[in-house]
C-alpha cells in the first residue's frame, strides 16, 4: 500500500509542472571541460635495440662472435629483474641477472668471445604490466 502512494504522489509532482523532462539546468558551452589526467599505458611487450637498431626475436639466434654489442632495453617494469639462461644440451651453461632501473630502462655493453657455442637461451623478464614473460629460442654464436 506504501508503494502505492509513492507512485501516486511522484505522478502527481511529474504532472503538476515540478518536473520538466526537457528542461536544461544551466548553460553548457563546453567552456568548463576538465581535462583529463594522463594515464599510463602498461605494455605488454618490450623494446630492445642493438647498436641502435631494432632488435627482432628470431629463431635461431645467430650472433657474431668477438664483437661489442650496445643493448638499450625499454618497456620493464621498474626495478624488476631480466634473466638470462643458457643451456647447451639441455644442461645449464650459465645465467646472468640484470636489474631495470626506476624508469624500466636497462643499458648493457657486452663483449663477445670468439668462441663458437651452440644452444638455447631462455630470456625471464617483467614489461610495464607486470607479468613475467619467458623466452625460449636456439641461439649460435659465430
Amino acid at each position: 500500500m506504501k508503494r502505492v502512494f509513492v507512485l501516486f504522489g511522484v505522478l502527481l509532482y511529474a504532472q503538476g509542472g515540478g518536473y520538466n523532462p526537457y528542461e536544461v539546468i544551466g548553460e553548457d558551452d563546453g567552456s568548463e571541460t576538465t581535462p583529463l589526467a594522463p594515464s599510463v599505458v602498461r605494455g605488454e611487450e618490450i623494446t630492445i635495440r642493438v647498436n641502435g637498431q631494432p632488435f627482432e626475436w628470431a629463431d635461431p639466434l645467430v650472433i657474431g662472435g668477438g664483437k661489442t654489442y650496445t643493448i638499450h632495453i625499454t618497456g620493464l617494469k621498474p626495478r624488476s629483474k631480466l634473466i638470462l639462461r643458457l643451456f647447451k644440451a639441455g644442461q645449464s651453461a650459465g645465467a646472468a641477472h640484470f636489474n631495470a632501473n626506476e624508469v624500466g630502462e636497462l643499458e648493457l655493453e657486452a663483449t663477445l668471445d670468439k668462441r663458437r657455442f651452440q644452444g638455447t637461451a631462455e630470456v625471464i623478464y617483467y614489461p610495464s604490466n607486470g607479468k613475467e614473460v619467458r623466452r625460449r629460442f636456439k641461439v649460435k654464436v659465430q
